[in-house]
């Protein structure tokens, strides 16, 4: 492989992770499509060295060219897998011998159900949050977990995790039913 940082050469290095086995097929398919995808936002100029992009702008200009098609986990979908194979891709390329790429395992499902809802209580006294009611989002690849603090009282934040996407009323009421039965008045 060449020794340039352009977005078609983050693309092929997925192709070649797969292709040596270095990373599961799918894996790096899945990393391949959400960088092109994002990558299509660039200006010709941008394409030409990755270290120079910032992801979080580029997630915000696909957003706003393309958010409309994709739902809001999607989005963050895209934007992590990206992240994931912008930094296999630099840390091929600086040191190609050390390497070893980074893939996620997910978490097993049997103690759990993917609708359960973790209620995790904790205070607010981390300093690089930005508000309290602020949506935390675990940006791995395989998580995809939403985060939702209520700030409850002074210095007393509750967490909501793993609900799902599609959410309805009916399941939102039953949620709400179990937090009142735990109320102590």
């Amino acid at each position: 492989m060449k020794n340039s940082y352009t977005t078609q050469d983050v693309l092929d290095f997925m192709d070649y992770l797969a292709g040596k086995g270095l990373l599961k097929a799918n894996t790096a398919n899945a990393r391949k499509s959400a960088a092109s995808a994002l990558f299509d936002v660039l200006e010709q100029d941008e394409r030409l060295d990755v270290r120079e992009i910032d992801l979080d702008s580029l997630a915000l200009r696909f957003a706003n060219k393309q958010g409309d098609k994709f739902t809001p986990q999607s989005l963050k979908t895209y934007k992590s897998r990206t992240k994931s194979a912008l930094a296999d891709f630099i840390s091929y390329r600086e040191n190609p011998l050390g390497f070893s790429p980074k893939s996620q395992t997910r978490k097993s499902s049997k103690n759990k159900s993917k609708t359960s809802t973790n209620i995790t209580q904790g205070t607010d006294q981390t300093p690089d949050r930005k508000t309290s009611s602020s949506v935390e989002v675990d940006e791995s690849a395989s998580s995809n977990v939403v985060i939702f603090p209520i700030p409850l009282r002074a210095n007393l934040t509750v967490k909501i995790a793993n609900l799902p996407n599609d959410l309805t009323t009916a399941e939102a009421r039953k949620i709400s039913a179990v937090i009142n039965a735990l109320a102590m008045n």
